[in-house]
């Protein structure tokens, strides 16, 4: 898969089935959502992005690795999941 590096914000629209479209932004900020055709958005940091996906797959860390979420990502590889 090839990899662009950010440089300006980009923006997708999706169509999630049964909840409608919307648009997802990445931007050096982090990632943000709208639904289509409406102003207002939610934000969310890189940091708390990795945080919120590393308990989603139910990594165990210890405090010193959800201390820094973003670095505990280069460590997957050793680290156990429930």
């Amino acid at each position: 898969m090839a990899v662009t590096e950010l440089t300006k914000a980009v923006s997708r629209k999706i169509h999630i089935d049964g909840k409608g479209d919307f648009v997802v932004t990445i931007s050096q900020d982090g990632v943000s959502i709208r639904m289509f055709r409406k102003r207002k958005r939610v934000n969310l940091p890189f940091e708390e992005l990795a945080k919120r996906g590393l308990e989603q797959a139910a990594y165990l860390l210890s405090s010193e690795e959800w201390k820094d979420p973003l670095r505990t990502l280069g460590n997957l590889g050793r680290l156990k999941q429930c």
